[in-house]
């Protein structure tokens, strides 16, 4: 993702979380990656780190595209 600076220097648009999307990848494994199985894979992110972060939400969205 094209990271691009506005006005007074801030970053605009979100960057994609590398380790994140590892880490999702190696959490659901072999599972399909069907909306279907949405709610599963959120159970298991829960599960897992205790807490749904937003880079969790958005490692999954890239994962499940």
């Amino acid at each position: 993702m094209k990271r691009t600076r506005g006005h007074k220097g801030r970053v605009e648009g979100r960057t994609t979380p590398h380790k994140a999307v590892a880490d999702i990848r190696e959490l659901i494994g072999d599972e399909p990656l069907t909306r279907d199985m949405l709610i599963e894979h959120l159970h298991k992110i829960q599960d897992n780190f205790g807490h749904i972060f937003n880079r969790h939400i958005l490692a999954l969205s890239i994962v499940m595209e």
